[in-house]
């Protein structure tokens, strides 16, 4: 369905916020009439932490990386498609801009 109805990325944060997010994503793809994914960065559950300082794992290149695989994964399949992207994230909001 991605090759018609463009997908919704949701980016979210904090723990467990993929639990409470579910049913939101799959209302909202009913609505809309395309898929919705939820996705969140992996990394120890830190993932509105973006903050670069020498020596650690958990900075913006590894946010980056993670998100530039996300979208040239051909399993997840948002490769050289368009889609919407939105957020619960404050690290996404403020990255995206």
């Amino acid at each position: 369905k991605l090759d018609t109805v463009p997908a919704i990325v949701i980016s979210i944060g904090a723990t467990g916020a993929a639990m409470n997010t579910k049913t939101f994503a799959e209302t909202l793809a009913n609505e809309y009439g395309g898929p919705v994914l939820i996705y969140d960065r992996f990394n120890m559950g830190l993932s509105d932490n973006t903050t670069t300082s020498t020596g650690t794992k958990n900075g913006m290149d590894l946010w980056l990386s993670q998100l530039d695989q996300m979208f040239d994964s051909d399993i997840v399949g948002l490769k050289g498609k368009k889609f919407h992207m939105m957020s619960f994230s404050m690290s996404t909001v403020t990255q995206f801009q």
